[in-house]
């Protein structure tokens, strides 16, 4: 759920400060610096971060981080 974003300005949702029109014309709150900052980790990490969005009807994302080098803590239990 949620606003969605405009299919014309998809291609800038993770530029620094991008705030799409439609979310702006509703003065919600934010920086336009999450998905900037959430991408630029997870690309750092070996990750990456998709998404799918219908203005009107809201946005998906996908992230996905590698599980290559990462060791299991004593203590901890497997992951299904």
């Amino acid at each position: 759920t949620g606003y969605g974003i405009p299919k014309r300005q998809q291609d800038r949702v993770f530029s620094k400060l991008f705030r799409a029109d439609n979310v702006r014309a509703m003065d919600t709150e934010g920086t336009g610096l999450g998905l900037y900052i959430i991408k630029s980790i997870l690309t750092s990490s070996g990750g990456s971060i998709n998404f799918k969005s219908e203005e009107g009807k809201g946005t998906t994302f996908v992230v996905k981080l590698p599980a290559k080098g990462m060791t299991q803590k004593i203590g901890s239990k497997q992951l299904d």
